[in-house]
């Protein structure tokens, strides 16, 4: 007999065959077990012997009689429900990597759609050979864009109704921002042939409106307010007016476009954006997702933005040349709308973050900057300061508002016109001007800190933007120097004592810096250093004399450094008056000063050598 073979093992009878009991070891069904019984057939008969043997100990341990009495439990049925329930526990618990849980929670692929779908778009119309004429390649474009645009009402409403919230509201966003695309591509084929234009354009209006009319009775959680429909028919009918007039305009009178399409983006753009803070908030409505309503706030927005879209591809058409200070005011005015929306479209944000966004509209007045005439930037920034301002008066304990209004009144420096900013500010140009205004405001930030680090930073601006204002001024090195070091020993007066550094020890060092410099200045310079010398002595004097009435004495040593300053002017004036006069004056007035102290010795005598005699006893 082969030795590999399996020993034969008899069939099982009846006595052995018997039925497995209900707590007996068996395989679970959806544990199958696969065994190979070509390359080995003993393995079969192996396993039917050893299943016989367990079930016959099984049957002994209960009983012949229970064990024939119990019948085998049946196996409940699994349905296709089952089967994907048990496929879908077992994925939860796979450790997906960050990328596939992304995928499953923000579906990426409708806006890759989308994408793709304007791309194509694109490539079909600057195709030149692909349909042979512009006109084809115009109804393609139109008929796939309307299409598509169905097919995102359509599934947006079926995922709506399965309550799949998420992905239908990203749908009737991809919606709202394709409606006005048709009127885009009208706009642009409408150079070559224009007998086609009117019906394209009632095709472009109809079908929009017939779109928002399902969304609208299949999707009552969606309903938008009167106001927000008012404001999207506005814009409709502005887009609207584009492809229907403006080839007239520009055949007519190129100029006027142009003078026309600079008024849309200065003023008539910004106004729908601003109208935005002028509607109430909103109430969620329905079934819908907490807080569906806010969108109500963001479709405007897109409509806007795609009507931006709409007149930029205008002006490229024309060959015209697009001014980033153009699109200052509309940044402006999403900015200032987005702050005091942001807490109705994101409740979930800190209060505190509406406030930091204050800073956006400030940011969105920069484009207006680099242009020639910043008659924009200044106008923008002003409005600026004056709501910053009245928000600063109004709410005192805001960190956010006092600061911002200040940045906004240094903005106006930096926007300063060249005719002005040549008549005060040396070799004035803008670069010049915007840093002035960065430094002035962060001097003033820093003048108004009591830390030592502060003070530093405030007398590194004085000491680098003198040379800057006054180019022209002999000695302007030590005159920025000597302002410099003026500025610390000015802010040290209220410096305290901290863990990292001595106040005391920076003041000494400072003061000490501050007398030998304006001696050899002085003695370098002579009168054209003596004025700032002695003004900036008298300075440090009287901030001396106010902080003792606010009961907040000065630095001894601040103080007298600022008195031997002070008298080190008319010394060395004295001094170089001396130095020239000759000798026989200077001998004559010895003999003056010599009169004099002999005078004063004999009124002062009599109190010295007796001070509690009467005064008539000790002259006599």
């Amino acid at each position: 007999m082969n030795p590999h073979e399996s020993a034969p093992v008899p069939p099982a009878t009846e006595a052995t065959a018997l039925p497995l009991p209900s707590d007996a070891v068996v395989f679970p069904p959806t544990l199958p077990l696969v065994m190979s019984t070509e390359d080995n057939p003993g393995r079969a008969d192996l396993l039917v012997g050893l299943t016989a043997s367990l079930a016959n100990e099984a049957a002994q341990q209960r009983g012949p009689t229970e064990a024939a009495e119990t019948p085998p439990p049946p196996l409940p049925p699994v349905t296709l429900e089952d089967l994907w329930q048990r496929i879908l526990a077992r994925l939860r618990r796979l450790p997906l990597a960050p990328a596939g849980k992304w995928l499953l929670t923000v579906n990426p692929f409708y806006l890759a759609s989308a994408v793709m779908m304007l791309y194509g778009l694109y490539l079909v119309s600057v195709d030149t050979q692909l349909l042979g004429q512009e006109t084809s390649q115009l109804a393609f474009n139109f008929s796939s864009l309307q299409l598509y645009e169905c097919l995102l009402v359509v599934t947006a409403v079926v995922l709506a109704r399965r309550r799949i919230w998420y992905d239908s509201t990203l749908l009737v966003i991809f919606e709202n921002l394709f409606a006005v695309v048709p009127f885009i591509l009208i706009s642009q084929a409408s150079f070559i042939s224009a007998d086609w234009k009117w019906a394209a354009c009632a095709a472009a209006v109809a079908l929009p409106l017939a779109r928002f009319t399902i969304l609208h009775r299949r999707l009552p959680e969606l309903n938008l307010p009167l106001n927000v429909l008012a404001l999207g028919a506005c814009l409709l009918l502005v887009n609207l007016a584009f492809p229907l007039l403006y080839r007239e305009v520009i055949e007519h009178d190129n100029d006027w476009w142009l003078a026309i399409a600079r008024q849309f983006w200065l003023g008539l753009l910004p106004l729908p954006m601003l109208a935005l803070n002028c509607f109430p908030p909103l109430a969620n409505r329905g079934d819908g997702p907490a807080g569906w309503a806010r969108w109500a706030f963001i479709f405007p927005a897109l409509w806007l933005g795609a009507t931006v879209a709409h007149l930029h591809s205008i002006a490229y058409v024309d060959g015209q040349k697009f001014s980033p200070h153009l699109a200052s005011p509309l940044l402006w005015a999403f900015a200032w709308t987005l702050r005091n929306k942001v807490t109705e479209v994101m409740p979930f944000l800190a209060p505190a973050w509406r406030n930091r966004l204050l800073i956006l509209p400030l940011l969105a007045t920069l484009p207006a900057l680099g242009a020639k005439d910043t008659a924009v930037f200044l106008v923008l920034t002003l409005l600026n300061g004056v709501v910053l301002t009245r928000l600063a008066l109004r709410h005192r304990d805001e960190p956010w508002f006092e600061p911002l209004a200040v940045a906004s009144s240094f903005a106006l420096l930096a926007g300063l016109p060249e005719f002005l900013g040549n008549a005060y500010i040396p070799e004035f140009s803008r670069g010049k001007a915007v840093q002035l205004a960065l430094a002035g405001f962060a001097l003033l930030q820093a003048t108004r800190s009591a830390r030592i680090k502060h003070g530093l930073l405030g007398a590194l601006l004085v000491g680098l933007g003198t040379p800057v204002l006054f180019t022209r001024l002999d000695y302007v090195g030590p005159f920025a120097l000597q302002n410099a070091l003026l500025y610390l020993l000015l802010h040290s007066f209220r410096w305290r004592d901290t863990q990292v550094c001595s106040a005391h020890a920076i003041r000494f060092a400072v003061a000490l810096m501050w007398l030998p410099h304006s001696v050899v200045w002085l003695r370098i310079a002579g009168p054209a250093a003596a004025s700032t010398i002695a003004l900036g002595a008298l300075l440090v004097l009287a901030f001396s004399v106010l902080f003792h009435l606010l009961d907040s004495p000065p630095p001894k040593l601040v103080v007298g450094l600022a008195l031997a300053n002070f008298a080190f002017v008319p010394a060395n004036w004295t001094f170089e008056a001396l130095r020239i006069t000759p000798i026989g004056y200077l001998v004559v007035l010895v003999s003056f000063l010599l009169f004099g102290a002999g005078t004063a010795l004999a009124l002062l005598r009599a109190r010295w050598l007796s001070p509690k005699a009467p005064p008539d006893l000790a002259t006599g």
